[in-house]
This record gives C-alpha cells, sequence and structure tokens, in this order.
C-alpha cells in the first residue's frame, strides 16, 4: 500500500498503474477523466479507480488549487 497526501503530481497526464486506487479530495476542484467518463470534482470527493483503469485530470488548471490524499492499493493484498 502507498499514501501520498497533498503531493504536486503529474496525475493531470493520461496514465494508469496495477494498483487500485482511492483519492480523497481535500481541497479545490476540476474536471477529471476516468476511462471513457468525463466529469467534474470537488472538495470533499472520494474517488474509487481500478486497477489498469486509464485516467488523467485531479486538477484546475485555471486555479492550480488541489489537495488530494492518494492510497494505492496492490490487488493481491
Amino acid at each position: 500500500m502507498k499514501i501520498v497526501e497533498n503531493a504536486i503530481s503529474k496525475a493531470y497526464l493520461w496514465h494508469y498503474h496495477p494498483e487500485i486506487e482511492l483519492v480523497f479530495v481535500n481541497g479545490g476542484s476540476g474536471k477529471r477523466q476516468i476511462g471513457s467518463h468525463i466529469s467534474y470534482f470537488t472538495d470533499g470527493d472520494l474517488i474509487f479507480i481500478g486497477s489498469h483503469m486509464p485516467n488523467c485530470g485531479f486538477t484546475n488548471e485555471e486555479k492550480r488549487n488541489k489537495n488530494e490524499t492518494v492510497i494505492q492499493i496492490k490487488q493481491d493484498l
């Protein structure tokens, strides 16, 4: 298991990984894309992303006002 809090990352780039991911948005808002689904996020959202699911976003490019806590969990845990 890996936990990252309030890290500036490249999550706005299209990516995927083998881990299951929980993302808690604890500040900010913006647009995200998970698979073929595009939606908006805001402070207090909890997002579950499955293994190998392409995703990007998690930022508001105009305001750059985001904080998030990311937990990545290996499937075999």
